[in-house]
């Protein structure tokens, strides 16, 4: 691992430190492998994590086909 990993490292606190701590070993040659990882990590989460809250809220209205109900709660993740 390159000497800037290192040093990047030491920054990170919480998930993304505990995240960066678990990647095999030699994996990250470059700052392009970094960005790779990073994005395969945390980009994929983000399209599923929702408002507990906000899911609750979100009701089918009288006549709305369950497709169009589907789209509405598609539409609002992040």
């Amino acid at each position: 691992m390159p000497t800037w990993c290192h040093m990047f490292n030491s920054t990170l606190t919480g998930n993304a430190r505990v995240w960066f701590d678990k990647l095999p070993k030699e994996s990250i040659d470059s700052y392009e492998d970094l960005r790779t990882a990073f994005r395969e990590n945390y980009l994929q989460q983000t399209k599923h994590i929702k408002d507990p809250v906000e899911i609750h809220h979100i009701k089918q209205r009288d006549g709305e086909s369950t497709e169009d109900f589907h789209g509405k709660i598609i539409s609002r993740s992040p």
